[in-house]
């Protein structure tokens, strides 16, 4: 196992981690494939807690409608613009944030080959002094590349194939920010009160190919994307609650 550090953001340690094939084998056997799109051939099959949103041939818009964990299996050649959002939010829009529609608006998203993951509003009222986003790496993927992500409340974690590149973020458990009561990232669902939606947060992944999740910017180099479903946390190393 080769370990190497990417960069550290506040007091979060990115780990770079080169995983073997029989991780993802393992992970696969154990969820149910709940949703498959490919671009080249216009096939789009989603069941389960998956569906489509929108669907505008070059770009598309799912939902991940339950709680428990997903790994995102994504295949690119020549990304541009912005091909990746995975949104807390339906109205993230890139780059972090939602424009003040809901405090719970975490977000992943890729512009080009850069990354970026920023935490949502309650994270940045409670922990000031850590940098926001936690994460901006350039050539973080290849142009041809695998990109596999893993979410579920209060984590993420995504791993580029091509560059061997790995970011993890788990719950906020740094020494200023011991006592949090949501997660600083990927809150779903549980009762949780939004301030600026003015109801609870909802149980509800967005995940945008080749588009940000409410649209308003695309992308392209997306050709096909898998979703796994794990009802419970399994599929995430070291991190179940």
């Amino acid at each position: 196992m080769k370990l190497k550090v990417a960069g550290v953001f506040g007091l979060f340690l990115l780990v770079t981690l080169v995983l073997t094939s029989a991780t993802f084998s393992v992970m696969g056997g154990q969820g149910q494939k709940v949703a498959y799109i490919d671009f080249r051939t216009g096939a789009r099959h989603t069941e389960g807690p998956v569906g489509i949103k929108v669907d505008n041939k070059k770009s598309v818009l799912l939902s991940l409608d339950k709680c428990g964990c997903y790994t995102i299996i994504i295949e690119i050649k020549g990304p541009t613009g912005w091909w990746l959002d995975l949104g807390n939010s339906p109205t993230n829009n890139g780059a972090g944030g939602d424009g003040g529609t809901f405090s719970y608006d975490s977000e992943l998203d890729m512009h080009n080959t850069q990354l970026m993951i920023s935490g949502n509003d309650y994270d940045h009222d409670k922990c000031p002094r850590l940098s926001h986003p936690y994460v901006n790496i350039r050539n973080f993927v290849s142009l041809s590349d695998r990109i596999t992500i893993q979410v579920h409340d209060g984590f993420v974690r995504i791993e580029s194939g091509a560059t061997g590149n790995v970011v993890t973020l788990p719950e906020c458990l740094t020494p200023r920010c011991v006592q949090v009561e949501q997660p600083c990232i990927f809150a779903c669902g549980y009762g949780r009160y939004d301030k600026e939606h003015g109801r609870a947060n909802d149980s509800i992944y967005w995940l945008g190919l080749n588009q940000v999740v409410d649209g308003s910017r695309s992308g392209s180099g997306v050709v096909s994307a898998t979703v796994i479903y794990y009802p419970g946390y399994k599929c995430c190393c070291g991190c179940d609650p």
